[in-house]
């Protein structure tokens, strides 16, 4: 016993060790508070937004600046009301939708929630495809391009 009390440093493993378990459990908890995102940095224009589409309670697609514009938008957190709300409001800065800077879906109504934006990243047409089973238009080009992701000072 007075090696452990003299030397601190398995102490400190022990510590670690319990630490980063309880993180790991954390993370595998099904449905359940924190996620990891597709690291997405994606932006878009808010005046531009088509439609969107939930693809389940931590995300959502967005058409901008059309139909043939998917960006996935993956939240921090679950997201109540999400996938059974007819609208939602983009709570954002400058005008533009992005993963940085605190912006956010806000699902109106009783059981509603504020829902910080985690991760944006524009769609593939196979993987829109993936996530709803419909056949998807692709279109390259300008018309397709983000908002600059770049914040002014």
């Amino acid at each position: 016993m007075k090696t452990l009390a003299g030397n601190k440093r398995p102490r400190r493993l022990w510590l670690m060790a319990v630490l980063l378990l309880g993180l790991a459990g954390c993370a595998s908890i099904e449905g359940g508070g924190a996620r990891i995102p597709s690291g997405g940095n994606d932006c878009f224009w808010a005046t531009s937004i088509y439609d969107w589409r939930a693809v389940n309670d931590s995300s959502i697609v967005v058409w901008s600046p059309g139909k043939r514009c998917p960006y996935l938008v993956e939240f921090a957190l679950r997201c109540n009301g999400i996938r059974f709300t007819d609208g939602i409001v983009f709570d954002d800065r400058d005008g533009r939708i992005c993963p940085f800077g605190g912006d956010a879906v806000i699902v109106p109504g009783p059981g509603g929630d504020r829902c910080s934006i985690a991760s944006i990243r524009r769609l593939s047409p196979a993987e829109l495809t993936g996530y709803f089973g419909e056949t998807a238009e692709s279109e390259d080009g300008a018309a397709c391009q983000p908002a600059p992701a770049a914040r002014a000072g």
